[in-house]
């Protein structure tokens, strides 16, 4: 069976390096960030831009079979403006490329931070939406981008609220 060529975007973050050599098992993967990624095994290529430029998402998602989207900017501190490339306008290139490209499958990486201002106690898959900054609240509009592409667009779209990324 010929292995399916995924993108991993973040890859030289936290979590795209911890992931990278799990995927590396089943998938080719090109691999993408703003950041140079080194080290590259057998199986994989690197592609290195910007994702809010819309015509660079369109490259590098072309001939994939999925995306598996972790780049981002991660901080709790961080200010809307901040956010507004990296957290939103990324996510919407991504998908209009997968959309354009017929790519129907997209992973999500979103935040415990989306629900980070909840009374302690145990939280369900039905909780409100109540981010603790503009870090969660990227990630809110990431959840509804993606609820949007898979309704209107038939895009299969799998979102993972990450609460840490340690080893």
């Amino acid at each position: 069976m010929t292995k399916k060529t995924i993108l991993l975007t973040g890859a030289a973050g936290r979590v795209g390096q911890l992931i990278r050599p799990l995927l590396r098992e089943s998938y080719i993967l090109r691999l993408c960030d703003i950041r140079a990624v080194g080290n590259l095994e057998p199986g994989e290529a690197f592609t290195q831009g910007d994702l809010a430029d819309s015509a660079f998402a369109r490259e590098a998602v072309a001939g994939t079979a999925g995306v598996v989207h972790f780049a981002g900017l991660v901080s709790p501190a961080v200010s809307f403006e901040d956010t507004l490339d990296p957290n939103y306008r990324a996510v919407l290139a991504l998908l209009e490329a997968c959309r354009h490209s017929g790519v129907r499958r997209f992973v999500f990486a979103s935040s415990h931070h989306i629900v980070g201002l909840h009374r302690p106690g145990p939280l369900n898959s039905h909780a409100h939406v109540i981010p603790d900054g503009f870090y969660g609240l990227s990630k809110a509009f990431g959840e509804a981008a993606c609820a949007l592409y898979s309704h209107r667009f038939q895009i299969d779209c799998l979102i993972i609220r990450i609460g840490n990324a340690d080893p």
